[in-house]
């Protein structure tokens, strides 16, 4: 990282994690926001390689499982996301 964009972005690290918790939260908005954008990430993984491989029957098989394993790990983040 750049030393200047290091000196502009400690301060504002440096308040999210001094930053109170939210009641009833386990994990800061900074971070449920993370999962969620990630998640939403992995489980557009799927359809995406589904369209693109769409012609080709032989990748079937591949887009199922990269998929399936990109969605698994997609819903698990998002539902941290929604519920930490």
């Amino acid at each position: 990282m750049p030393g200047d964009t290091y000196r502009r972005a400690r301060p504002v690290l440096e308040r999210a994690i001094a930053a109170p918790a939210e009641a009833g939260r386990t994990a800061p908005l900074a971070e449920r926001v993370i999962f969620l954008v990630f998640g939403a990430g992995l489980l557009a993984v799927g359809p995406i390689l589904w369209v693109l491989t769409a012609s080709n029957s032989d990748a079937t098989t591949v887009v199922l499982l990269a998929g399936g394993t990109t969605g698994v790990f997609g819903l698990l983040l998002v539902r941290f996301g929604v519920v930490s």
